[in-house]
């Protein structure tokens, strides 16, 4: 997930967007609008935020976040996966939405195999 401190009608550590292919966009435990009260139950704020989430290279490490949903307050364990591998799932998925779309309009299996050619 991303949080952009400061960002227009959101307070400072609402949720902005949460990255296709990330664990909380995977868990679908993390939401746009969702506030972050605390990582791994110490409190944080627009300024320790983004240190508190950046471990370097812990794959397999668990955070919990302390969020502020609707007013009612959830913990929410994530697994930490290298930035590389959220790129990766993040392409995936857009390349399974294009495909999608593809079939959508009635594409067939050349047009498909045409289209991953193109990438």
């Amino acid at each position: 997930f991303a949080v952009e401190a400061g960002a227009q009608s959101l307070r400072p550590c609402q949720v902005h967007h949460v990255a296709p292919g990330s664990p909380a966009h995977v868990l679908e435990s993390v939401r746009f609008g969702d506030e972050v009260r605390a990582v791994d139950y110490c409190d944080v704020g627009p300024a320790t935020l983004l240190r508190a989430t950046s471990f370097p290279d812990f794959p397999g490490r668990r955070i919990v976040l302390s969020i502020d949903r609707d007013g009612q307050l959830l913990e929410v364990a994530l697994p930490m996966t290298r930035p590389a591998n959220i790129r990766a799932m993040e392409q995936l998925l857009s390349i399974a939405d294009g495909h999608g779309r593809l079939l959508r309009q009635g594409a067939d299996a050349e047009a498909l195999l045409e289209a991953l050619d193109e990438l």
